[in-house]
């Protein structure tokens, strides 16, 4: 049995799992500080909005106070229901936002455990672990053809025509491969 093509390789996994996780995690950390970022905005709009609401109250009081004409009240009291409406909408507008951007990240960080455990999401969003059917393999941590050869009594050479086109160096946890026939 020649192993000597993977004896490269076998080291390299971890690596790569472990690039791919920190990659996912600085897109994942790019997407809350963007997420941070507009839930402040909208809190900065919500007090200058407050502000100006407060703003056009006391002119509203004003000329009560001094005795107005009723259009005069009634113009600022319009003023002062347009500006809530569109303060309400632009508030309404970075609430969605902010919870698209909170989805993506929620997509993002099963992604990335995904590729870590070896697990998948099922339709009704439970996780559950990737299984092998008949004649199939699970790749787990650790897994090189050489030991799911040796472990399922098989060779090397075997696995690899049972799998064409099948990298080793690029195994993924939860990735299903096939299992020849032993022999």
């Amino acid at each position: 049995m020649d192993d000597s093509i993977n004896s490269g390789s076998e080291n390299k996994l971890p690596l790569i799992v472990s690039v791919v996780a920190i990659a996912l995690a600085v897109l994942a950390l790019a997407f809350a500080v963007k997420a941070k970022n507009d839930a402040k905005d909208a809190a900065t709009k919500l007090g200058e909005a407050n502000a100006t609401i407060t703003s056009l109250q006391g002119e509203v009081t004003s000329i009560r106070g001094t005795a107005a004409k009723t259009s005069d009240i009634q113009e600022i009291q319009t003023k002062v229901d347009t500006f809530v409406t569109d303060a309400t909408a632009q508030i309404s507008n970075i609430t969605d936002h902010v919870k698209a951007h909170e989805k993506i990240l929620e997509g993002i960080k099963s992604s990335a455990k995904a590729a870590v455990t070896g697990t998948t999401k099922t339709p009704g969003g439970a996780t559950a672990p990737v299984v092998a059917g008949a004649g199939e393999y699970v790749i787990k941590s650790g897994d090189t053809p050489r030991k799911i050869a040796a472990a399922n009594g098989v060779t090397v050479v075997e696995l690899m025509k049972a799998n064409p086109g099948l990298d080793a160096s690029k195994l993924r946890i939860g990735q299903k491969i096939k299992l020849p026939a032993k022999k």
